[in-house]
């Protein structure tokens, strides 16, 4: 009897790592998850970037040894932005210099005055700050990337390169002075070989030595292809610990604080919001506030699905570190506005859920009045995993909202890519057949007013704090 191929999808993020198997016809067969220990050298909020090596070898030995056997290809994606600086030759490895770190963002309003988009001046600020604190020239890698130089050896940037799916290049890094630090190493297409698992990974991990590594890229990317988002008018909407709304749109548009950059595939444009701290933002409450975890703060409120609005005019602010799209404001923090006696942990966690949603529906209105055409709009990520929120964003949002039938869409990106180069099929031909909806929530016109008035207050309320915020982050201490 053949025993079943197994393709491992790995997913690189601040401060988890999920590892998927799934057979050729893109069912998941295990999967694991593991939390980080970030490890943070506090002085410079940077973080130790073996902690996301170490969190793989314990997944991959946690596996037993027959199923391992099994793997043909294991492919890396992962979060994007931030930066792990590596030696020229391989050699040293310096501390990852994440994307929530905030010393190094006092150059973000100059670059953005050069004419970079916001995401791009975030990362070129982080350089500028910590390039006198390197001691030799470095080729920039993101964790994922450097997850497959430990599995192969080999220094690459799996990614498009296309602009707008890498942080920086060495284009970007010329004009601006930073290549005299920095450099790219060779960059490898998603679904492309890089190469097999050398001789001292596979005696670590135990995955056979013809195990081959196929280039991922930034999990956005791989929640596209995971979501089937491919086509004119679709919307990727991935929500964990930040925020990625992703329209595929057949025409440029250029939107005040959005970022408008080619698709990675055709001639489309890919229009995208992103924000820093959503998903963050409910973890902080229930961690920090309630002491409890944010799944055990779902199972209490996830019951009642017939009317979880209550009577309330509490609005929140997701701003705890500041906010990318459509703000890019690194002044911002988070606010509770209008609290009162009858407000309790039901509420405030609501109201946190629904701040959210108000972020997402301030982009998604951007890109309507932009004159981009919407027209199908999913959802991924852990926030798929509540029927509470997927309800919500489409009460807020005013949209259907498709829910996939694997919530986690980056891995089954991932898979995609591995299983369209391993078994010779077309990748849109797989996305057709492996991507399936599970759920559709549609909005509720009964709460359309009420939503109305209070996106109205949310959208005010931003206004009118901004410059305080300004002001408090300005005071010395």
């Amino acid at each position: 009897m053949k025993l079943e191929e197994f393709f491992i999808s790995l997913d690189i993020g601040l401060t988890n790592i999920k590892m998927a198997f799934f057979n050729e016809y893109g069912i998941i067969k295990y999967s694991y998850e593991k939390k980080c220990d970030l490890n943070y050298f506090t002085e410079d909020e940077l973080i130790d970037s073996e902690v996301w090596w170490n969190a793989v070898l314990s997944l991959l030995n946690s596996i037993p040894a027959e199923i391992r056997r099994q793997v043909k290809s294991i492919c890396v994606i992962g979060q994007g932005p931030t930066i792990v600086p590596i030696g020229r030759q391989g050699g040293r490895v310096y501390p990852a210099i994440p994307w929530l770190e905030k010393k190094g963002n006092g150059n973000i309003g100059y670059y953005m005055s050069k004419g970079y988009d916001g995401q791009t001046a975030t990362v070129l600020s982080k350089l500028k700050h910590f390039s006198e604190k390197f001691r030799e020239n470095l080729y920039l890698l993101l964790p994922y990337d450097y997850i497959v130089y430990k599995l192969t050896g080999i220094l690459c940037n799996c990614t498009y390169e296309k602009d707008g799916y890498m942080p920086w290049n060495d284009e970007i890094l010329f004009e601006t002075g930073l290549s005299v630090k920095y450099k790219t190493p060779p960059v490898i297409e998603p679904g492309k070989v890089v190469g097999a698992i050398d001789k001292n990974s596979s005696a670590i991990t135990f995955l056979p030595e013809e195990c081959l590594v196929i280039s991922g890229a930034p999990d956005f990317v791989a929640g596209l292809i995971g979501t089937g988002v491919i086509f004119d008018g679709m919307v990727c909407d991935r929500g964990g610990t930040s925020q990625g709304v992703t329209l595929c749109s057949n025409f440029k548009k250029n939107i005040d604080g959005l970022i408008t950059k080619p698709f990675m595939f055709g001639e489309s444009w890919k229009i995208s919001g992103v924000m820093n701290t959503s998903g963050k933002s409910l973890d902080w409450f229930c961690n920090s506030v309630l002491k409890t975890n944010t799944s055990d703060y779902f199972s209490k409120v996830e019951g009642d699905m017939r009317d979880y609005q209550i009577k309330s005019n509490l609005i929140f602010l997701p701003y705890l570190n500041g906010e990318r799209s459509p703000h890019w404001d690194d002044n911002l923090r988070g606010v509770f506005f209008g609290l009162d006696t009858n407000d309790d942990w039901y509420s405030m966690g609501l109201a946190i859920m629904q701040g959210v949603c108000f972020s997402i529906k301030d982009i998604v209105d951007r890109m309507k009045d932009g004159g981009c055409s919407l027209r199908t709009f999913r959802e991924t990520g852990k926030q798929s995993l509540s029927r509470l929120w997927n309800q919500m964003k489409a009460d807020i949002i005013g949209t259907e909202i498709e829910v996939t039938e694997i919530r986690e869409s980056e891995l089954l990106g991932a898979a995609i890519w591995s299983i369209s180069i391993m078994k010779g099929i077309e990748m849109k031909k797989l996305v057709s057949d492996i991507v399936r909806i599970e759920e559709t929530f549609f909005p509720r016109t009964e709460y359309e007013c009420n939503y109305k008035r209070l996106f109205e207050l949310y959208r005010e309320l931003h206004g009118r704090t901004k410059s305080l915020f300004k002001k408090m982050n300005s005071a010395t201490v």
